[in-house]
């Protein structure tokens, strides 16, 4: 074999290597764990475990803050990774409004056929966090949270980001 024959073959076998390493530093990253939600899959609605609202209780509230998470069926860590930061800044935030069910957390598939109308609803575009705010039981606004991509990889700035968009809702800022 002359060198040329050598070199090519050892570039290539380092860029499949290469290729394959960073497809399995990408999809070994765990799937986020449960921390206490409990998931009814026919509403795709999270809420905290053992708060379970009577339905005569969640008609009197007259005000709701849902957050849902829109995703598709393929995800990658990042996406988790929104999910995840998301679940957590409004759990260890809001918990009392939770019970008292003035917020509702909420993970969608946008490619299940019930869902499809909320790519158009919220003019999505890709995976995305949005909040809306339901009085009476209609929707009077909502905006998606398009800093999310910016800051998934800063937990602490994601967290507050979340936090202080959800709080201006809650206090109809």
């Amino acid at each position: 074999m002359n060198t040329k024959k050598i070199i090519l073959i050892g570039l290539s076998i380092f860029v499949v290597a290469s290729v394959g390493y960073l497809v399995y530093s990408e999809t070994r990253e765990a799937r986020p764990a449960a921390t206490g939600i409990v998931e009814q899959e026919k509403q795709g609605e999270h809420i905290a475990s053992n708060t379970v609202l009577a339905s005569d209780e969640k008609q009197a509230i007259d005000r709701i803050v849902r957050v849902y998470y829109f995703h598709t069926t393929f995800r990658c860590p990042t996406c988790h990774r929104i999910e995840e930061y998301t679940k957590n800044a409004i759990l260890s935030s809001f918990g009392s409004e939770i019970k008292k069910g003035t917020i509702i957390w909420k993970v969608l598939n946008v490619e299940e056929p019930q869902n499809r109308h909320f790519v158009d609803d919220f003019k999505l575009f890709t995976k995305s966090v949005v909040i809306v705010d339901e009085q009476k039981g209609k929707q009077v606004r909502w905006k998606v949270l398009e800093k999310t991509w910016e800051l998934v990889h800063d937990q602490s700035a994601f967290t507050d980001y979340i936090r202080s968009e959800v709080k201006r809702y809650l206090e109809g800022a």
